[in-house]
């Protein structure tokens, strides 16, 4: 990283932004490489993690429960609940310092809907099979089910 192209100043503020799986090719981001560039030159990482949510790692936690890397490496993290949990919505994950500041300076807060009820609970009601709390292993079973499928539609 050159920094800046006029003063070749070192960029005060990195952001790196990157899916957790492609949506097109299914390719997994390498996020230790991705939290060790972080580090190097201390940048944020911002997380999408829409098609990995629910359905990687062992636990379901996307590529960071993959990886098995500390989550407070990643800056900002968000999703949709659209995909593995079949609801509506999304969420976005981050320092409390960060929510605040979304919440008191986003439009959307002022001027969209809440969450129905049902969606949230098809959220919750998701969320609580693949975390094995309704049956043990169910969710387990599922995300490697899921993976095994994956493999052989390649």
């Amino acid at each position: 990283i050159q920094g800046h192209p006029r003063t070749r100043r070192p960029f005060r503020k990195i952001l790196i932004v990157i899916e957790g799986i492609n949506s097109m090719e299914g390719s997994i981001a390498r996020l230790p490489e991705v939290i060790a560039l972080k580090k190097k030159y201390g940048a944020f990482i911002f997380l999408d993690e829409a098609h990995s949510i629910g359905a990687l790692g062992p636990n379901g936690g996307g590529v960071i429960d993959y990886f098995g890397v500390n989550p407070r490496d990643v800056d900002v993290c968000m999703g949709t609940f659209t995909k593995s949990f079949g609801s509506a919505g999304g969420y976005l994950a981050g320092s409390s310092r960060l929510i605040s500041y979304v919440r008191s300076q986003s439009f959307q807060t002022n001027y969209a809907a809440s969450m129905p009820a049902p969606a949230a609970q098809q959220i919750i009601s998701s969320m609580r099979i693949i975390m094995g709390l309704e049956q043990a292993e169910v969710g387990r079973r599922r995300i490697k089910q899921l993976a095994w499928n994956t493999r052989y539609f390649r």
